[in-house]
């Protein structure tokens, strides 16, 4: 049989949808850069070879033409979140931001803060009365940062501290209404501020000696 040889001014990957059209074709050469000339090519192709069982009529030829000169145009056809799960997925990531982004600006007491892992925190938190209650209850809480967790309005940070002689671990939302501030009492604290923490989370201080993570006073 006689080896048919076809240059087509298109990328092969935009050739797979076309692989009914080209099967008297042995071997394809392409150049990248061109599309609209692609299917020219292989309705001549097509009808050159005349093995393919495939015989595109004039619509078919014509809408792959339109297609190809709609991608050179910048226009899609392929629209992302078909499904609407993904497309519920997507507009609640959407407004996570824009909440995270107001409660960001609203409350620099607590975002504005720059604390880290292994830091020694004084957190106040809301106990009784409300968020927004002027007379509210308020309590005080320290402790060493062992890790922070950052899953948008799920973000939490874990800290640590002895009291009465037994070590307490807490979790605190930081998106958590009723926490009104942070403040940070001393950088590094589990190296005395003498070097910085390079580990993320300090999950073995749980096996170390409590005082070690000791905050509060006596």
């Amino acid at each position: 049989t006689e080896s048919t040889t076809i240059t087509c001014l298109a990328p092969y990957t935009m050739l797979r949808s076309y692989r009914p059209l080209i099967n008297g074709v042995t071997r394809l050469t392409t150049a990248p850069g061109k599309y609209l000339p692609a299917v020219q090519c292989l309705s001549f192709v097509s009808n050159a070879t005349g093995s393919s069982p495939y015989q595109p009529t004039f619509n078919t030829v014509e809408f792959y033409l339109k297609k190809a000169e709609d991608a050179e145009n910048g226009v899609t056809y392929h629209t992302k979140h078909k499904i609407p799960r993904k497309r519920a997925s997507k507009l609640f990531a959407e407004i996570n931001v824009d909440i995270v982004a107001a409660q960001e600006a609203a409350r620099p007491n607590v975002f504005g803060v720059d604390f880290r892992v292994g830091d020694a925190v004084e957190c106040v938190l809301v106990t009784h009365g409300g968020a927004e209650a002027a007379g509210a209850s308020l309590e005080t809480v320290r402790g060493v940062v062992l890790g922070r967790r950052n899953r948008g309005l799920g973000s939490s940070f874990t800290i640590r501290d002895v009291e009465d002689g037994a070590a307490i671990e807490r979790q605190i939302p930081i998106h958590n209404p009723m926490l009104r501030s942070i403040k940070v009492l001393t950088r590094a604290f589990i190296h005395r501020g003498k070097k910085r923490v390079r580990r993320a989370k300090l999950y073995y201080l749980r096996d170390r000696p409590i005082n070690e993570c000791r905050v509060s006073p006596n």
